[in-house]
């Protein structure tokens, strides 16, 4: 496994105090009040950045990028634990749902079908920019390589949900998603191996 996808090796590349802060809590010898502290920073960073403050913004999504998409296994529960730090800021701010009254079962499946159509890849302008054949090959690299970055690591926010759900008809439903995202009965077809074929293809 090529270690150019360690946290370490890449906060090592940017030179910043937050950085180095959390370069220091995933080191194996990293005490608690060490990654307290690193959590603390990226709760203020997060916090600025939710209130307005652009760079702190930035910022906090690129190293939450890289403690997401990490490689290295002894720091798993690490990095866990320091996004989460991350996202209790994050769910502080989303907005309340606008509705009336309380929904039915039904009727918050039908509102989610609703959100889905209407915010569908295959509606959006570029989606049908490229369907229509206009995109020019730089064009379509671009694109492509943004589908990279946003999903070729989806079965592993998959599998991370799925272990953290106590429902058994829920995890099963999700086991189902993930089941189909890796190919099925072949593995060559699962997601990302077909996309990065893909991407192959555009000399990507």
């Amino acid at each position: 496994m090529s270690p150019r996808n360690f946290s370490l090796s890449q906060l090592q590349n940017i030179h910043t105090a937050e950085a180095r802060l959390l370069a220091e809590a995933l080191k194996p010898d990293a005490t608690f009040n060490r990654i307290e502290i690193a959590a603390n920073m990226l709760r203020a960073l997060c916090e600025t950045g939710q209130r307005g403050d652009a760079a702190n913004a930035a910022q906090c999504q690129q190293l939450l990028y890289i403690l997401s998409l990490s490689d290295d296994v002894a720091t798993a529960s690490t990095r866990r634990w320091l996004a989460n730090a991350v996202y209790s800021v994050q769910e502080r701010f989303m907005p309340s749902a606008d509705l009336a009254s309380p929904l039915s079962e039904a009727g918050f499946q039908q509102r989610l079908e609703e959100q889905i159509a209407a915010q569908s890849r295959e509606n959006h302008p570029m989606s049908q920019y490229v369907f229509e054949g206009k995109a020019s090959h730089e064009q379509l690299q671009v694109f492509l390589r943004h589908q990279w970055f946003r999903t070729y690591r989806l079965y592993r926010d998959a599998a991370d949900l799925l272990v953290n759900l106590t429902d058994v008809d829920e995890a099963a439903a999700l086991a189902r998603y993930l089941y189909g995202e890796l190919g099925e009965e072949d593995e060559q077809r699962s997601h990302p191996k077909l996309l990065a074929k893909l991407l192959a293809a555009v000399g990507l």
